[in-house]
């Protein structure tokens, strides 16, 4: 089932001014079109197909996912990076592009150790990131529920099992 979301990060946290950038993410293809970066709102227009990620939970309304840096980080970067060498990103606004502050540290055991160049890195780049990040739950979201839509209630009313005890 073909599902096209809309996201909305709004972040504040980081150097520069606070930013909103609109994407848009198609669950069949994969493909997630980042539009171009434009100024912070506090208050929006929601629909069931939307989704907003922040990092400023006390200054957006309506949010839905809340991005904290030492617990999403690693998984924002490695979502982006996914989407980035599967070709399955596209920026309109180059300046939120965060491969130009993500350095590969080292290589360690467990593959490569990025960090990012805090210098450079502001609202914009962090903004891509968590398009990325809320991109990859709301399409694993989308997994779940076509699966559960395709084994429908029989799998569960098959297996009722009346030999446990009653109570009135």
């Amino acid at each position: 089932m073909s599902q096209i979301i809309r996201l909305d990060a709004r972040v504040a946290t980081y150097s520069g001014n606070p930013v909103r950038i609109l994407a848009v993410y198609s669950t069949e293809t994969e493909q997630l079109a980042v539009g171009e970066v434009k100024p912070f709102a506090i208050k929006s227009a929601l629909d069931s197909q939307m989704m907003i990620v922040t990092d400023s939970t006390d200054r957006v309304h309506d949010w839905q996912l809340h991005y904290r840096e030492e617990a999403h980080l690693k998984d924002a970067v490695t979502a982006y990076f996914d989407y980035n060498k599967a070709k399955k990103i596209s920026l309109k606004d180059h300046a939120c592009d965060p491969t130009s502050v993500v350095q590969i540290r080292k290589y360690d055991e467990t593959g490569r150790v990025l960090e990012l160049d805090t210098s450079t890195l502001n609202n914009a780049h962090v903004a891509a990131l968590l398009l990325a990040w809320a991109a990859k739950k709301a399409h694993m979201g989308a997994m779940l529920a076509s699966q559960f839509d395709e084994q429908g209630d029989e799998e569960y009313d098959s297996h009722d099992d009346y030999s446990l005890p009653f109570v009135i």
